[in-house]
């Protein structure tokens, strides 16, 4: 019961917060209060001691999707259809846990959540799939400087 109440204050908490619906890298801010409450709960075997708050993780949809918003939208849509003919399926995927040099490598991520795999992965495969991500959205953002969309040229 506490955790729909939690997946329904998130729903709206997200609602009102106006996220941002293309998210440029697996997570560009810290974890709402609401959100390191949600998965503190729905990982406490997995965590051993580790602690939402503060931190940032990535989310990693095994379809390429990155980003905290289709997550918890997933979750939040598992939550309003539970009791539905039809239920929205849901994953709350693995949790990888980093230590100070993956952390250092991965651009400053403390740990990841990598959902719809049935694989486990080591972390340093998690760190390395990171980091990739983050050289294609730099290698994205330098190559569409100065293009003016709808157009083959460079804006002049």
């Amino acid at each position: 019961m506490i955790r729909i109440l939690t997946i329904v204050l998130l729903s709206h908490i997200l609602w009102m917060e106006n996220i941002q619906t293309e998210p440029s890298e697996p997570i560009t801010e810290l974890l709402s209060s609401t959100e390191a409450s949600f998965l503190n709960d729905i990982f406490k075997e997995e965590r051993e001691g580790f602690d939402f708050f503060e931190k940032q993780i990535a989310f990693i949809c095994i379809n390429g999707e990155w980003g905290k918003e289709a997550y918890f939208k997933m979750h939040t849509l598992h939550a309003e259809y539970a009791n539905t003919p039809y239920p929205y399926p849901c994953n709350k995927g693995t949790l990888y846990i980093f230590n100070a040099t993956q952390k250092d490598e991965c651009g400053g991520y403390d740990a990841a959540i990598i959902y719809w795999s049935k694989r486990r992965y080591s972390n340093e495969d998690v760190v390395l799939r990171i980091k990739k991500h983050r050289l294609r959205i730099k290698k994205h953002r330098r190559d569409c400087q100065g293009v003016v969309w709808g157009s083959d040229h460079p804006k002049e």
